[in-house]
């Protein structure tokens, strides 16, 4: 068998079992996500743990830094990028 053949099935096995991540989640399991209690096992001890701190202390902060870095990266390797992309302002 060809390479890429044997590469195209073991795609296909491994998108197949990955699949139920596609699927839409319910609204249902957002219910109460902001006062939910998480386990955040790097979190320093007596950080609050519930959804809303969550996402205002580490989600929030965590996106944009990777946003931010992307977009450096970005302009470093001499991408035409300006401020308004980076804002997405039109």
């Amino acid at each position: 068998m060809r390479t890429t053949k044997r590469h195209s099935r073991s795609f296909r096995v491994a998108s197949r079992k990955q699949s139920h991540f596609w699927r839409p989640t319910p609204d249902a399991a957002f219910a109460a996500a902001e006062t939910r209690e998480l386990a955040v096992p790097l979190s320093p001890e007596g950080t609050a743990r519930d959804g809303r701190t969550y996402l205002t202390r580490f989600g929030f902060p965590n996106f944009y830094f990777h946003l931010a870095t992307g977009y450096n990266i970005l302009r470093h390797n001499g991408v035409p990028l300006g401020k308004r992309d980076f804002l997405w302002a039109s």
